[in-house]
């Protein structure tokens, strides 16, 4: 085949920097750090681009977005087993001028 235009290696950057995101969910079994609109489009996108990889035969668009169905399958399979829960807001209490006695 000739010259292809193929998403691969941009798409592995992002869903491995992603995945640096896998201990903390999996620690604090918590996802709410990760996107799941992202996840899910990461996935379909990947299918898609390995699928036409297939149609014209191109090795260089099935290997990259291969891994990444895989990459993320993992990251829509941590959306499926850790919910995700809204951390706890931390609160800043600043006592007031009014409230001091000099």
């Amino acid at each position: 085949p000739g010259m292809t235009f193929t998403n691969g290696p941009g798409q592995q950057v992002f869903v491995s920097f992603c995945l640096l995101f896998q201990p903390r969910v999996i620690r604090t079994r918590n996802a709410s750090v990760l996107s799941p609109f992202l996840c899910i489009v990461t996935l379909v996108c990947s299918v898609a681009w390995t699928a036409y990889g297939w149609v014209v035969d191109d090795i260089f668009l099935i290997v990259p977005n291969a891994v990444g169905c895989f990459l993320g399958l993992v990251l829509c399979s941590l959306l499926c087993i850790y919910p995700r829960r809204q951390s706890p807001q931390l609160t800043l209490s600043i006592p007031s001028l009014a409230s001091r006695t000099h």
